[in-house]
């Protein structure tokens, strides 16, 4: 099996990088960012896994916002105030 894994940062954590060690750089919100992201790593891999910086509740309420199609196959919250958490969408 192919898998293809997806990690994503919500723009927040850009405030967190020094300035000159952020120049440059630009995030899609994650709710913006997951679909065509899905998309593309579907065309290529059978297991779409994505590695989310998000809080439970939050990750739960922008999956629960995705068509079916749009969601991952796997979910890995990594929110630094939480413990890391394994979840398959439904």
């Amino acid at each position: 099996r192919r898998v293809a894994v997806l990690a994503m940062l919500d723009p927040s954590v850009l405030v967190r990088i020094e300035p000159e060690r952020a120049r440059g750089l630009v995030l899609a919100p994650i709710a913006e960012a997951l679909p065509p992201a899905v998309a593309r790593a579907r065309a290529h891999a059978d297991l779409v896994v994505a590695v989310l910086a998000l809080g439970i509740e939050d990750a739960l309420a922008r999956l629960d916002a995705l068509a079916p199609s749009a969601r991952p196959d796997l979910v890995i919250l990594a929110d630094p105030a939480t413990h890391l958490l394994f979840a398959r969408p439904t």
